[in-house]
């Protein structure tokens, strides 16, 4: 059984599983932008892998969020807020007004680029941030829970989300960008977070086997229908697997593969590698689509392109775009630790050197 309050674990597998996560999603695009930039439809990286990072993601939400729930209420709620719109704010202006640069004006350009949230018609660039209204409402369900329920807040949000699945619409909307919000409510991605709250309850695996045995049947089960497809055979998962497919199929890999990053320290120059890409994990995810559609452009402009293959042009574009997002994604984690020194009770964050010099003007200042 999970505890109450208890401080939130940072294990380096869980950090790996999303840079894992960030780099499916990442790859997930890039067919995506050189149809939108070279005009080219010859995809290389098949079975979708973006679907994955998603699941993986969204279950470590569920995760992590109530792990180690705090006491009070208003520090979730801070955390939570402090997370999320800083840079997502931030990516916003860099992805629509480098977009705006790229491609002109789009109709609805004004509320995107002066919207806290964007929604309607969004730019292609702001393609990812719809999972974020399922992340913020996900955020508001525990926050509900933490505070009219606090001694038994995973309960409550165990029902939530079980009910939310249960009473989700046969078809659901959320297949739209932005779905209208009782839609978001009542929807077949709570099972994800609803894995990962329930992982919280099992006693946590060890070993580097352990992890990799789950990481192989996580994706062994993921990419079965493709591969199977693949090689000319029409087989489907068995029906016991699809729970209103594929969100059961979806859920049941991403809490294996999250299970097993449980049990992995993420240790040696892969690991560490992987670690620093999770720090970086949410600026990415935020930024990867512009990055990449700068990064396509710029080969398009390279001398012999038309001549190249097709899994040169996709590496090449691919590298050059990661490298920026990751840089920006770094930038986001120092920007996440500056803001971390904020509380309620301490007031806002301030550059260590005002910091200290209030402190040495201020004797006895706790």
């Amino acid at each position: 059984m999970v505890r109450e309050g208890r401080g939130s674990e940072r294990l380096g597998g869980l950090q790996a599983a999303r840079a894992i996560a960030a780099i499916l999603v990442v790859l997930q695009h890039l067919n995506w932008a050189a149809d939108r930039i070279w005009d080219q439809h010859d995809p290389v990286i098949l079975f979708h892998p973006g679907a994955g990072g998603v699941a993986l993601f969204f279950v470590l939400s569920g995760y992590v969020m109530t792990r180690g729930l705090p006491r009070r209420p208003i520090d979730f709620a801070v955390g939570r807020l402090r997370r999320i719109f800083p840079g997502l704010w931030i990516a916003l202006f860099i992805s629509a007004g480098t977009e705006l640069l790229l491609f002109g004006a789009w109709p609805g350009i004004d509320p995107v680029l002066f919207a806290l949230y964007p929604t309607g018609t969004a730019p292609n660039s702001l393609v990812p941030y719809w999972t974020l209204l399922f992340e913020l409402l996900f955020y508001g369900l525990v926050l509900v829970a933490i505070t009219v329920f606090p001694g038994r807040s995973r309960l409550l949000v165990v029902a939530g989300l079980a009910v939310s699945f249960a009473f989700a619409p046969k078809l659901g909307s959320e297949a739209a960008l932005f779905p209208a919000w009782d839609a978001a409510l009542l929807t077949r991605f709570s099972l994800l977070f609803l894995i990962g709250v329930l992982l919280g309850y099992l006693p946590r695996p060890w070993g580097t086997p352990v992890a990799l045995f789950f990481a192989f049947l996580a994706a062994a089960l993921y990419w079965f229908p493709d591969i199977s497809a693949a090689l000319g055979h029409g087989v489907s998962y068995p029906s016991f697997l699809q729970w209103n497919a594929p969100y059961g199929v979806w859920a049941v890999c991403a809490g294996l593969a999250i299970y097993g990053a449980l049990a992995w320290e993420a240790d040696g120059l892969g690991g560490r590698v992987l670690q620093r890409i999770g720090d970086a994990s949410y600026g990415i995810y935020l930024t990867h689509v512009v990055c990449l559609f700068v990064a396509f452009r710029l080969v398009a402009q390279m001398p012999g392109f038309a001549d190249w293959p097709a899994t040169a042009k996709y590496g090449v574009a691919a590298l050059i775009g990661f490298v920026p997002a990751y840089l920006l994604g770094r930038a986001e984690w120092r920007l996440q630790k500056w803001l971390k020194t904020f509380s309620p009770a301490r007031g806002w964050p301030r550059p260590a050197v005002f910091r200290q010099a209030i402190e040495a003007r201020t004797p006895g200042r706790p």
